[in-house]
């Protein structure tokens, strides 16, 4: 558990450091991404690049939690996705 904890402390400076020196994160989604690891390592991008495919599925967290702790109906969570790239949860809202 702790070496997956600094792997991704790892990965999270040399993000920031490549952007503070100038260079461009590029992010690559190739299969499912979810929680930490789409907020730690994809939203670190400055581009973010996907296949697109219906069997990929972009997520924070699932649509009832989401719903839950922002107390939205899921059909509203929905709208709000458009603008918060972090609760997406398709490649299809994060394209711009």
């Amino acid at each position: 558990m702790i070496g997956i904890s600094l792997s991704l402390a790892a990965s999270a400076d040399a993000y920031v450091t490549a952007r503070q020196k100038g260079h461009p994160v590029l992010g690559l989604i190739v299969g499912n991404a979810f929680s930490g690891g789409f907020l730690a390592h994809g939203l670190q991008s400055n581009r973010l690049i996907a296949l697109e495919d219906d069997k990929i599925i972009i997520q924070a967290m699932s649509k009832a939690s989401a719903a839950r702790i922002t107390k939205r109906t899921i059909e509203e969570l929905a709208e709000a996705t458009k603008q918060i790239p972090a609760m997406a949860y398709d490649v299809s809202v994060l394209a711009h």
